[in-house]
């Protein structure tokens, strides 16, 4: 059975969620959890039923919410007889089916007025309670099928349960009584109401709740409000009417909401900054009352603010405090406190209201998220891009995508990028050189030409600002001319005429500009005085000149204003003000304005009145789609619109009306909002991005969805990794040390306890080249170029080797007079082997792992059987004891410390002090030591484990290699393929589940891998492209990036002009 359906606001069982995209058209199948006895063709009225009273309907719907229409479509039965005809009914109201669709436009809400207060048709809106009701009469026998309540949410997914069939009619009210405490009530105040149904039968019920179906609406929100539970809280004075309506039956009633005598609130405290001093001459408003003036700060960084209640309850208002004064020290200066409640009357102190140098507003940014590609330039100004590149937008001098950043330019330095949403590319050097490359259908690259370019080619002049719209280009020179070429039908050039240009063309030659912004079919820029110009496209207003009318030169917008930045999407505009409010205009279909509606707007509105911002980015692709995405003066970073794609990063795919906020502990400098995704530069100089993900547009070489942020990759090429307890150790192809994760002891080196979720080169190991890499529970060590040993992180058992049991912060030298050639690191205790071949151990020795006989932990190294020769070495163990492994160059192994489980092979559970051979005759290639586990690979290629019952095969052969951890383990074959099996809790074995596995499983197939290294509950590995991968707990950020992903290079993508 299949239907077309247009869909809007989607409605869906819990079985069948499939979700259909916005204004489109679709087929969609329905599946059948039971044979169909007969197949039903809908007529005037839809046609089917149950085979028994207690069996289930199971509904698939969708509700199309545009321009007040809801429709109903696609309906299914698990069985279904052709003999029974069912008739539905919405809000009371009997509804016919017209092409499977119910329309909801001809039928009253149950309400006596609609959205625009009495006197208006009862409409539909979001927040409506109702039901749908089915009856079928067969053989004088009445059936009824009662949805759930259904409460309507504009532009977002509402699940309908399975309908219920019974032979008992559902109860519906014929009339409603609203019951208020008083018909007066005073304003600033919450009161409980009662809403009664009552029945043909004379019976009555409290249906108060919504859970009872009830919905209300008021004629004036400013005066009051009425929540799920009946409560009505009074915001303002005067006459108010609130409607109830319940299954159809509805009922009004009017209050008279007065006013409290008018009261004098004195609001006074202080501005200072960081150190406590107090700062004059700041200027102090508060946001959250109307008409209250602003004060300054006197010499002594105080403030005085008197209100008049005008009989408001003000003691239910929260007010924010905003400091600002410019160019103090060379910086404009800010702060804000949130939340502030005051009383009835009198005075209220506040405390210290601290300002600090605000984030200057960036014209030109350093990253970019185009529709379809991203750019981005790192600190030492290299450009990189990743995603689609079938036009060239990437300039790499090929049409391939790139599922991981791939350098541009060669070694050209760049100053910053344009900010666009095209299949095109710009981006300015050092020199002031611009670039274009890219599709160039319409002249769009400003070579002349219609040639697209596969590598950036520069465009005369010298330039400071640029901006790319769908298929036209904008830029400042260095003189302020403005300059535009593209496509120009819709008048986006701004030259007064809709003819296209392959050549940049002046704009407004009298005039000088500062920055300029390109949306679809529109263009905005920001003159050298600050004031605000817009022209091109304005079907949906996103000029912002209160008209629809096409512009073909510039036209000013908010003339009395001035302006920072502006920011353009496909049909929406932002933009900052001089004192750094934020404003919206054009489409707003999908909530980008963030204005809690979706209605369109032609002129700039105030978006969050109390707060200051600093940066700004409109996004999307096409018509219907917009997001948008702001930083606070705080620093917090908010999104709002479309999420369809989990572009607004806050783990939903569910749209925003008003600005959500993204990561609240983090802090971050700027945003650029490209097609369905966003790319964002925290203040540690990380770049983030989530979003849409085809073509792996993220550059994270998936095509996986992210609907949270997760950092930026870079394809950098390493040669070494080991993973401890919950960190990890590794050495780039360069030669570098890096680390990362847990830091709470030190292990990572950095000179801080705090973790890191990215990699960062250890204190003072910078310049030198590194070998040979352990990591501990809680230690690292590592071995650099000359064969120097250091260590660093937890030392309680001595587990450092530098005599004492002091945690070091940093790596620090041990046994400095000789040269070391591998080293490994178990629970809480070290094994080293020298360059002569000699092994040295040190560190808790409670069991005999450091195996020098004694039991007595070993604070500096020891030699274990000085006259024995050692290829290889290995350490397990956990908290409750630890065990070591040597592998010699006639292949026998050898092994000491903890036996409880029969990791040392000798058929006892008999801890060993000293090394001991296992199984002698035979022959090893590798091995590998766990907590409780010991994995021996023989010389054939098959594989070995431990346990008390004695040794046991590994299913599988030709094993290279092996690492083991708590209970999951990791293995290489000599073909290169991975394989993994244990525990899984954490998905640490990679295989996309988080099953236990008691076989080796294939990770990755297909794909070739040089070494694996397991920690607790994560796992590294180093593909044969020189590639890292990281998978399992990212709990302290020992993976480096989010779960299953590549390991960041540690690249910073810097804003070195803060």
């Amino acid at each position: 059975m299949t239907s077309g359906c247009s869909m809007g606001l989607v409605l869906f069982t819990t079985r069948n969620r499939r979700l259909l995209d916005f204004r489109e058209h679709h087929q969609f199948s329905i599946s059948q959890t039971n044979p169909l006895p007969g197949r039903i063709r809908h007529g005037g009225s839809v046609v089917f039923s149950m085979n028994r009273l207690t069996d289930r309907v199971k509904w698939l719907a969708a509700f199309w919410a545009f321009a007040g229409v809801a429709s109903l479509c696609g309906q299914e039965l698990s069985q279904v007889q052709v003999d029974e005809t069912w008739i539905y009914s919405v809000g009371g109201q009997v509804v016919e089916l017209y092409d499977e669709r119910i329309d909801l436009e001809d039928i009253s809400a149950p309400d006596a007025f609609g959205s625009d207060g009495p006197g208006s048709t009862p409409d539909f809106v979001s927040d409506d309670i109702l039901r749908v009701f089915g009856v079928s009469t067969t053989g004088g026998t009445n059936l009824y099928a009662v949805s759930e309540s259904l409460r309507i949410r504009q532009g977002e997914t509402t699940y309908i349960q399975d309908l219920t069939v019974t032979d008992i009619p559902p109860r519906k009210p014929e009339s409603l009584q609203i019951i208020a405490p008083s018909r007066t009530i005073p304003v600033g105040t919450t009161n409980q109401l009662r809403v009664i149904a009552h029945y043909a039968d004379g019976g009555t019920n409290d249906v108060t709740r919504q859970v009872n179906w009830t919905s209300y609406r008021v004629s004036n929100s400013r005066i009051g409000i009425v929540s799920a539970d009946g409560e009505i809280v009074t915001t303002g004075s005067g006459n108010l009417l609130i409607t109830a309506g319940n299954e159809g039956a509805t009922a009004v009633l009017g209050l008279n909401v007065t006013k409290l005598a008018d009261q004098v609130v004195t609001l006074f405290g202080s501005v200072q900054d960081a150190n406590g001093n107090p700062v004059a001459g700041v200027e102090i408003q508060l946001f959250g009352l109307e008409g209250i003036d602003s004060a300054i700060t006197d010499s002594d960084g105080g403030y005085s603010i008197s209100i008049v209640t005008e009989g408001l309850a003000v003691e239910r208002i929260r007010l924010n405090i905003y400091a600002h004064i410019d160019q103090l020290n060379g910086h404009d200066w800010g702060g804000i406190l949130r939340g502030i409640s005051l009383p009835r009357s009198g005075r209220l102190e506040v405390r210290p209201l601290v300002i600090a140098p605000l984030p200057a507003v960036k014209e030109n940014l350093r990253f970019t998220a185009t529709a379809f590609h991203s750019l981005a330039l790192r600190d030492d100004d290299s450009l990189w891009g990743w995603g689609m590149n079938s036009s060239g937008g990437l300039g790499d001098g090929t049409k391939t995508n790139r599922a991981f950043p791939t350098k541009i330019g060669g070694d050209t330095r760049w100053t910053f990028v344009a900010q666009g949403s095209a299949h095109h590319s710009a981006a300015v050097d050092r020199d002031g050189v611009l670039w274009t490359w890219g599709d160039n259908s319409f002249g769009q690259l400003g070579d002349g030409t219609v040639e697209s370019r596969y590598v950036p080619q520069p465009v005369d002049g010298r330039w400071r600002a640029v901006a790319t719209g769908r298929w036209h280009t904008l830029a400042v020179r260095e003189d302020g001319t403005l300059w535009a070429w593209g496509r120009n039908r819709e008048g986006q050039l701004g030259d007064g005429s809709t003819t296209s240009r392959r050549t940049p063309v002046q704009i407004e030659s009298g005039e000088r500009w500062r920055t300029v912004a390109a949306g679809d079919q529109h263009s905005l820029a920001i003159r050298s005085d600050d004031t605000l110009w817009a022209w091109g496209g304005n079907k949906y207003g996103q000029l912002g000149d209160n008209t629809s009318r096409e512009r073909s030169t510039p036209v000013e917008i908010a003339p009395s204003e001035r302006w920072l930045t502006v920011a353009a999407g496909p049909n929406h505009s932002l933009g900052l003000r001089s004192d750094r409010s934020l404003w919206a205009w054009g489409e707003n279909s999908r909530g980008q304005l963030g204005n809690n509606s979706r209605v369109d707007r032609f002129g700039p509105i105030l978006i969050e009145p109390s707060e200051r911002w600093t940066a700004i980015s409109a996004g999307g692709i096409y018509l219907g789609e917009g997001h948008s995405a702001a930083v606070r003066i705080d620093g917090t970073l908010w999104v709002w619109g479309d999420n369809e794609e989990g572009q607004l990063g806050d783990g939903t795919t569910q749209r925003k009306l008003t600005p959500t906020n993204v990561r609240a502990d983090d802090r971050w400098l700027a945003v650029s909002a490209g097609g369905r995704r966003i790319l964002a530069l925290r203040s540690d100089g990380t770049l983030w991005n989530w979003g849409e993900n085809w073509d792996s547009l993220l550059g994270d070489g998936t095509a996986t969805l992210q609907t949270i942020p997760m950092i930026v990759q870079s394809e950098e090429r390493w040669r070494s990794v080991a993973a401890g307890g919950s960190h990890t150790l590794a050495v780039r192809a360069d030669g570098s040390l890096w680390a990362w994760g847990r830091n709470s002891e030190n292990q990572v080196g950095d000179l801080t306890q705090g973790n890191r979720l990215v990699p960062v080169q250890p204190f003072g190991t910078s310049g030198r080249s590194w070998q040979a890499l352990a990591a501990g529970w809680r230690h690292s060590a590592a071995i650099d170029g000359n064969g120097s040993l250091w260590t660093w992180g937890l030392n309680y058992d001595g587990q450092l080797g530098n005599g004492t049991t002091d945690e070091v912060r940093w790596p620090s030298p041990v046994k400095p007079e000789v040269q070391w050639k591998s080293i490994t690191a178990g629970y809480a205790h070290t094994i080293g082997l020298l360059r002569d071949g000699s092994l040295w151990a040190w560190g808790a020795n409670e069991t005999g792992q450091v195996g020098d006989g004694t039991g007595r932990d070993q604070p500096s190294p020891v030699a274990i059987r000085v006259s024995d020769q050692w290829d290889a070495v290995a350490a397990g163990g956990g908290e409750l004891g630890s065990h070591s492994l040597g592998l010699n160059p006639e292949g026998r192994v050898w092994a000491w410390g903890k036996n409880k489980s029969g990791q040392l092979v000798d058929n006892t559970d008999v801890d060993r002090f000293e090394p001991i051979a296992v199984l002698p005759a035979e022959r090893f290639l590798g091995f590998g030591a766990g907590w409780y586990k010991t994995f021996l690979i023989r010389d054939d290629g098959l594989m070995f484990y431990s346990s008390w019952a004695g040794l046991s095969l590994v299913p599988g052969g030709s094993w290279r290699s092996v690492a083991a951890s708590f209970d999951h383990h990791l293995a290489l074959r000599v073909d290169g393929s991975l394989w993994a099996w244990g525990r899984n809790y954490e998905g640490q074995l990679g295989d996309g589940t988080q099953e236990y596995r008691f076989d080796p499983v294939n990770i990755g197939p297909g794909t070739r891998w040089l070494m694996v290294s397991t920690g607790e509950e994560h796992s590294v590995a180093l593909r044969d492209d020189g590639t890292l991968w990281a998978w399992g707990s990212n709990e302290y950020g020992q993976l480096g990036v989010s779960p299953w992903r590549q390991v960041s290079g540690g690249a910073v993508w810097g804003v070195p002009d803060q």
